[in-house]
């Protein structure tokens, strides 16, 4: 069918090619109006542009409905398509409006496809995928049958009455144990039973499919959990090794150390830009520090430094009291001296004075 001529397909058809397409079950085309049904559409075109998990088949209120929507203008926006959704008049569900949108469906989709059958196409484990699971209700379900099919049915129907009528056996018997001819001349059989062989083998390795990626999440879960708990106990082991050689750097900055061989050596080994140059501070300082030790007084030799050194403080102190009183001598016999000398003065102003 050409894409021009899909505007004037009419209801029947429509449901008809979205059943077999999505393997649904909806018989009246207003029950596409939540917009769900034209977001797997386009799954089905483009698989993995729709986000599933995002449409939700059994929308009912309006805010679902307009969610379904959005998610479907999206994957217009991102795939170029020149599509506007009125979605204030297909969320109403008004039987012109709904048939309209699918009709265009139905044009897009044959431009597409250039009438071409997709590949495989597993509508049912996508469904799974939804925010609240498959289609609930009278459109969940295989797809409904072709009209044609109907037809026949209903032929096959009225053929079994009369078998009936002369045989005798009830009409459901004959439906289902005879080949009824139709109408045209056509046996009327039932559905091969590979199909539905093929869709339980299709949800099957669905279901095995995704069995198997929650086995690989979880197993990639417990690796992260596992490094996780790796990462933590590193970062508690550096901070606590910090936590000391800061304590030594401190240590080493204090007025009583800093500046002491020992306290020289261990900066040198914290500021040690490698590992490499660390280990030849070290060695140099524990050389450095055996080589001082060789030439440091014995104990004996510390203690007689130790007296001497007290014997010449007390001598210090000694020799500092004698000049004090000398200085103090010194003074009393200046201070005498001045006072003679004032005596002598006066005596020499008496003299001085006429007697009458």
């Amino acid at each position: 069918m050409a894409a021009a001529e899909a505007y004037f397909v009419g209801r029947s058809e429509l449901l008809s090619w979205i059943n077999s397409t999505l393997g649904l079950r909806i018989n009246k085309v207003e029950e596409t109006a939540n917009g769900a049904v034209a977001c797997q559409l386009m799954d089905a075109l483009f698989p993995g542009v729709v986000p599933m998990k995002k449409v939700d088949f059994n929308a009912k209120n309006d805010y679902d409905m307009i969610n379904n929507y959005k998610v479907l203008q999206d994957v217009f926006n991102k795939l170029g398509v020149e599509k506007h959704c009125e979605v204030a008049k297909l969320i109403k569900g008004r039987p012109l409006d709904n048939t309209e949108f699918m009709q265009w469906f139905k044009a897009y989709w044959d431009t597409t496809t250039g009438g071409q059958p997709i590949g495989d196409y597993d509508s049912a484990a996508r469904r799974q995928l939804c925010k609240t699971g498959p289609l609930k209700g009278s459109g969940s379900g295989p797809a409904a049958a072709a009209p044609a099919r109907s037809t026949v049915a209903g032929s096959a129907a009225s053929t079994a009455g009369a078998l009936q009528r002369r045989i005798g056996q009830p009409a459901s018997y004959a439906t289902k144990n005879s080949t009824l001819p139709t109408a045209g001349g056509a046996a009327a059989t039932p559905p091969p039973a590979r199909a539905g062989s093929r869709k339980k083998l299709i949800s099957s390795s669905a279901r095995t499919s995704v069995t198997s990626d929650s086995d690989t999440i979880e197993r990639l879960q417990e690796e992260v959990s596992s490094w996780r708990v790796s990462a933590e106990t590193a970062t508690k082991e550096k901070d606590f090794y910090y936590s000391k050689l800061r304590a030594i750097e401190l240590l080493c900055n204090t007025a009583g150390v800093a500046g002491s061989p020992v306290a020289k050596a261990v900066e040198d080994i914290l500021y040690a830009a490698t590992q490499e140059e660390g280990e030849a501070c070290l060695a140099a300082a524990i050389a450095e520090l055996e080589a001082g030790a060789g030439a440091a007084p014995d104990g004996m030799q510390q203690a007689e430094a130790v007296e001497q050194l007290q014997q010449q403080l007390q001598s210090g102190m000694e020799l500092q009291q004698q000049e004090e009183g000398d200085l103090q001598q010194g003074g009393v016999a200046e201070q005498e001296l001045g006072y003679a000398a004032e005596g002598v003065e006066q005596q020499d102003a008496a003299a001085a004075v006429p007697v009458c």
